[in-house]
Parts: C-alpha cells; structure tokens; sequence
C-alpha cells in the first residue's frame, strides 16, 4: 500500500490542479473539426484543385495528398475535402461590387435582383452578402446582411442612386484605376475580415470569404500599364493573406465577339506607348481584370456565361435578360464549394513557414496561393 506524506501529497494535489486546467483545453482541441475556423495558433490554408477543364475535382481525402513543410513532410491537419455546389456547410461572406459605369445601362443590374436573391437559397443559413456601388467613391447599397430583400432592394436601387451620381459625369468613368475598383477591393477585404470577427456564429467556423466584382472591365481611354500591373498584385496579396476569394464577372466582349489566344504582354503594351493600354485594344485589360480571379483562387467569366474562363462560351448577345447572373453565381458558389483546406500551426517569433502541396493522382492540378506564412 502507498502512503502519502505531506510532501508527496502536495505534488499529487499540484498535479491535480495542473490536469484539470488542460482538461477542457485539451477536450477543445481534440473535437476541433474540419468545420472549425482556424485558432490563434493556428491558420487555415485553403486550396483548389482542378481537371484538365478547370473544373473542381471532389472525392479526395488527405492521403491523396502530399505536403511538405519547410521541406519536412507534414500531415494535412484538420483536413476539410471539397464539397459539391449543392453543399450548404460552409457560410459564405460576399460583398458584390458593381462598376457605376456608363457602359453598362440601369436595367441590366435591376433586372439581376431576383439572382441576387437566389444565392440565399444556395449558401448556409449563416451567409451573409452586401452590395456596394463604385465609381470615384464606395457607396454602400445594403451592409452584410442575412436578408435577401434588403439585398434585392439594393439591386432595385442602382438606378436611383445613378441619377444622383450624374452617370453621364466623365468623371464618375473611373473604372479599374486606383481611384475605382482597386481602391475598393481594399476597403472590401478589409471589412469582411471585420464582419466576420465581430459575428459570434462565425468565429469558430470555416467561412468562405469572397467578392464578386460587377464591370465591363472599362478604364477610361487610357490607363497606366505599370500601375495597373502594381496595383493588381497588391490587392490580390492582400486578398489571398485574407483567404479572400476575387470573382471578377465582365459585361464586355470584345469587338466580333472572338477571344484570341495569341500570346502577349509587355512588348504589346509598349506599342501602344509608355506602357499604356489602349481603350480598343480589350485583350490585355480584360486579362488584368480576370487576373484577379487567377491570383487569388477564384473564377473569371463573362456575364451570363455558361462557362467560366476568358476562352470559354460567349455570353449571350442581350445583356438586359432577366437574371443572366445565376450563371455567374453558380460558377462561383461551385469553385467556393469545391475548396479543400487544412490548418498549420503559426510559426511565431519572425519565423517563416514554406509550403508546398502536391497530389499523388495524376492529371489534376494544386492550385496553392497561400505558400509563405509568417
């Protein structure tokens, strides 16, 4: 029989109190699932991977995955698979940014509110969505709210709130320049970080942040190719430390309806002159537009397609139809479905933290943004 002295009595009595404090943090991590929001110590890591046509490839679990971590061979912890369009698990926070351009006429952004509404009936009940309005300033139509009428009076408003702005203004024509929809995609990101972290509902779960951006990808006659190029890859940096997902939808096409797939860049741009893009030449600023999509995980398409990609299916010949962007919601709801993810523990201290993923199966594609963390 063991007897306990006084001193080894205080040892069991220490202990005592040390295990009962680690009880519930210890009982907190081991049901953290995949379903959960990443912890203070840790950062959740989204990624996509797609088939030969870019489309989400689903069914895969952690094993058919190989991670490597600062070189070293790391598991998928906390491993969340991609899920089909039709899965509600995930909330979804959404800003939809539509260009106050002249380009493109009131009725056809009033005719999308019933497909607005819709994207309620796709998403988590704990979704929320806003719309705001840019042009030389950021106009709030509807916050993020949990209300699909507050959502569609937003779209029903645009018309309203064009007449005050005087469309016709050529300064109001401000389109992808820093003064427009870069400086907006700032103020966007910004704010659904905030939400998010100010709902109880969401703090601890997996939420699916995004934006869908609404122009005809218009910049004015003439626009700075160098900034452009600059500013683009800012905000998608930010976007993707902010797991921010950028779904740019264009309402232009170019003249003859033909997208060619001639290769560019540069060398293009400096015909034009000091590396500027001229106006009726589309083909490299639609590329930057669409851009964003590449760069930060998301899905470019052209409004009302019914496929995804700059190369893919035209859009319709008339723009006014009722509804045409539940095609271009459907296309995004199904790459934000499809996201795999995983959690890594934050390194601290300055460290840094290298990435890298592959799949075992061939003939599909990682697509991994997020490779360095701090």
């Amino acid at each position: 029989m063991t007897i306990l002295t006084c001193d080894s009595s205080k040892y069991f009595l220490r202990w005592t109190w040390i295990l009962a404090a680690l009880l519930p943090m210890i009982v907190a991590g081991a049901s953290a699932g995949p379903d959960q929001e990443s912890t203070a110590q840790s950062e959740r890591v989204f990624f996509s991977v797609l088939d030969e046509n870019e489309r989400p490839v689903l069914g895969l679990s952690a094993d058919d995955f190989e991670l490597r971590i600062n070189g070293r061979r790391s598991a998928l912890s906390h491993f969340r698979p991609g899920e089909s369009s039709t899965a509600k698990s995930c909330p979804v926070v959404l800003w939809i940014l539509v260009d106050n351009n002249p380009l493109v006429p009131s009725a056809v952004i009033s005719n999308q509110a019933g497909a607005v509404v819709d994207i309620f009936e796709r998403v988590h009940p704990d979704s929320a969505i806003g719309v705001k309005v840019f042009d030389d300033r950021l106009k709030t139509l509807a916050p993020l709210i949990r209300e699909a009428a507050a959502v569609r009076n937003a779209f029903l408003q645009f018309r309203e709130y064009r007449s005050e702005r005087r469309v016709d203004d050529k300064r109001l024509k401000v389109g992808l320049s820093e003064s427009g929809l870069m400086a907006s995609l700032e103020l966007a990101i910004e704010e659904l970080q905030q939400y998010v972290a100010s709902q109880s509902s969401l703090r601890e779960r997996v939420v699916l942040r995004s934006i869908l951006i609404l122009s005809p990808a218009d910049a004015g006659p003439r626009i700075r190719y160098n900034y452009f190029s600059y500013a683009n890859r800012a905000v998608c940096k930010q976007a993707v430390d902010a797991n921010v997902f950028l779904y740019p939808v264009c309402f232009e096409v170019p003249s003859g309806r033909i997208l060619q797939k001639t290769p560019y860049g540069k060398k293009d741009a400096q015909k034009l002159g000091d590396y500027t893009v001229a106006y009726n030449d589309p083909r490299l600023l639609y590329d930057r537009y669409f851009e964003l999509a590449r760069k930060t995980g998301g899905v470019p398409s052209f409004f009302g397609a019914i496929a995804p990609g700059l190369h893919a299916l035209l859009p319709p010949e008339n723009i006014s139809d009722v509804n045409l962007l539940t095609m271009n919601i459907i296309h995004m709801i199904r790459d934000l479905n499809g996201k795999y993810s995983f959690e890594v523990q934050k390194p601290g201290n300055g460290k840094k933290l290298q990435l890298d993923l592959k799949a075992r199966m061939k003939n599909v594609k990682v697509i991994l943004l997020r490779r360095t963390l701090l």
